[in-house]
């Protein structure tokens, strides 16, 4: 994950404590990053039991109960049609850099 840090003197958000003018197209998140730190807060609580990582870097499952969260590194298929915790809506395939979740029953 990534730190930001609100630069109050400019009204600014950037990965650098420190900004150095000229960084500005490094230092700033953009749209899809503000998108991971959605998900992100979205699963927070669903992310708080057993991590596993798995086979060949794919991505890790978090396990919280019957709820599972994915952060997917590869396209992958999902075992049903799952909530996209990035784009919204449901998918029945993960794409690299998503997250999902879903309920085991």
């Amino acid at each position: 994950m990534w730190y930001l840090y609100w630069r109050c003197d400019s009204g600014i958000v950037s990965f650098l404590q420190d900004h150095a003018p000229g960084n500005e197209r490094w230092d700033r998140p953009t749209a899809w990053h503000i998108a991971r730190f959605k998900a992100f807060a979205a699963a927070d609580r669903d992310m708080r039991g057993k991590r596993t990582c798995l086979p060949d870097g794919a991505g890790v499952v978090y396990e919280n109960g019957d709820t599972r969260v994915l952060w997917a590194f590869i396209d992958q298929a999902l075992p049903a049609a799952v909530e996209d915790l990035v784009a919204g809506g449901s998918a029945n395939r993960a794409v690299k850099h998503g997250v999902y979740r879903w309920q085991v029953r």
